[in-house]
C-alpha cells in the first residue's frame, strides 16, 4: 500500500500541472474567426475548460479510489457501501452502486461546464473560492441526504435499526425492506460537489502557483485527500448502527460549516482572481525571457 501511494501521489503531483502546461497562451486575446466575429479568448476560462473535459473523462478510465478533498466524499466508498448493503439491492452488488458516481459526473461535467459560460456570459461572478465553498454546500447535502435514507432504513422493518441482524433476517440474509435506489440521489449531489470542489482546488493550484512550484503546490493539494482519509477513518468507531444516523447529520451540519467558513476567510481572494493569474503569467514570461537570454 505504501508504493501504490507513492506511486499514484507521484502520478497526480505531476499530471495536473503537466495538463495545464499544455495551454501555452494563458493571456486573453482578440481573435477574429472565420465569420467575421471577433471574440476574446479568454485564458483562465480556457485553462478551467481544460481541466473540467479532463475530469470528464476521468469516469470513463478511472478506478474508483477515495482521493478527493472533502472527508464527505470519502463517505461515497465506505460508509454508503455499507448503508446500500443493508437495502433491497435486488441482486446487485452493494458495492457496485458507487459507479453512479462516474456515472454523474459524465452526466453532469457538461451541464456545469455550460453554467460556467453561462454565467460568464452574463458577468455574473462565480470565482473558485466560491465553487470550493459550493462544493461543501452540496457535500453538506448529500450527506443530509444520507441522513434522511439512514432514517427510512430504520423506521423499516424485519430489522429496523440492526438491519441484517434480528432473527427475521434469517441469518443477515434478508434485508430491511427498502430499495437501494432510493440512494441514487446522493451520488449525484456529490458529484456536483466533486466538480465543483476537486477540479476548481486542481485548477486553482496550478495557476496561483509559482512556475518552479506547480509540482510541490499540486502535491500539497493531493495531501488533502490523505487528510481527508485519516478523519475518514477516525470517524470509523461511530459508523455502526445505529450511531451512523448521528454521524451524517453530524458530517451534513459541519460541511455547511465549512463552507460559510471557508468563504468568509478566503472570499477575498476572487475579487482579486484575474490580477493573481496576470501577476502569476507575467512571473513565467520573465522566467521564460531570461532562459531565452541565457541560450
Amino acid at each position: 500500500m505504501i508504493f501504490i501511494g507513492l506511486g499514484v501521489g507521484c502520478i497526480k503531483a505531476t499530471y495536473f500541472p503537466f495538463i495545464g502546461d499544455q495551454y501555452v497562451q494563458k493571456k486573453s486575446q482578440l481573435l477574429r474567426q472565420q465569420n467575421g466575429e471577433y471574440v476574446i479568448v479568454d485564458g483562465t476560462r480556457t485553462l478551467q475548460l481544460l481541466y473540467n473535459v479532463y475530469y470528464w473523462y476521468y469516469p470513463f478510465t478511472r478506478r474508483l479510489t477515495s482521493d478527493h478533498l472533502l472527508t464527505g466524499l470519502d463517505q461515497m466508498f465506505n460508509n454508503l457501501v455499507s448503508q446500500a448493503g443493508q437495502m433491497d439491492l435486488r441482486g446487485v452488488p452493494n458495492d457496485m452502486i458507487q459507479a453512479f458516481s462516474g456515472v454523474a459526473c459524465i452526466l453532469l461535467g457538461p451541464v456545469i461546464q455550460y453554467l460556467y459560460n453561462f454565467l460568464a456570459g452574463r458577468k455574473i461572478d462565480f470565482g473558485p473560492i466560491a465553487r470550493i465553498a459550493a462544493a461543501f454546500l452540496f457535500c453538506g447535502g448529500a450527506m443530509a441526504y444520507a441522513t434522511g435514507v439512514q432514517k427510512l432504513i430504520y423506521t423499516t422493518g424485519p430489522c429496523y435499526d440492526r438491519p441484517r441482524v434480528c432473527a427475521a433476517s434469517g441469518n443477515g440474509e434478508r434485508p430491511n425492506e427498502i430499495q437501494v435506489w432510493v440512494q441514487i440521489p446522493v451520488y449525484f449531489v456529490l458529484a456536483v460537489g466533486e466538480i465543483f470542489g476537486f477540479v476548481t482546488a486542481s485548477e486553482y493550484a496550478y495557476s496561483k502557483a509559482p512556475q518552479d512550484m506547480k509540482t510541490m503546490v499540486q502535491a500539497f493539494v493531493q495531501l488533502t485527500a490523505c487528510a481527508g482519509s485519516a478523519l475518514g477513518m477516525a470517524l470509523s468507531p461511530v459508523a455502526k448502527d445505529p450511531d451512523v444516523l448521528v454521524m451524517y447529520a453530524c458530517l451534513a451540519g459541519v460541511m455547511v460549516l465549512s463552507a460559510g467558513l471557508f468563504y468568509w476567510k478566503f472570499g477575498k481572494y476572487d475579487k482579486i482572481d484575474e490580477e493573481l493569474n496576470q501577476i502569476n503569467f507575467r512571473d513565467g514570461n520573465e522566467r521564460v525571457s531570461a532562459e531565452v537570454s541565457v541560450v
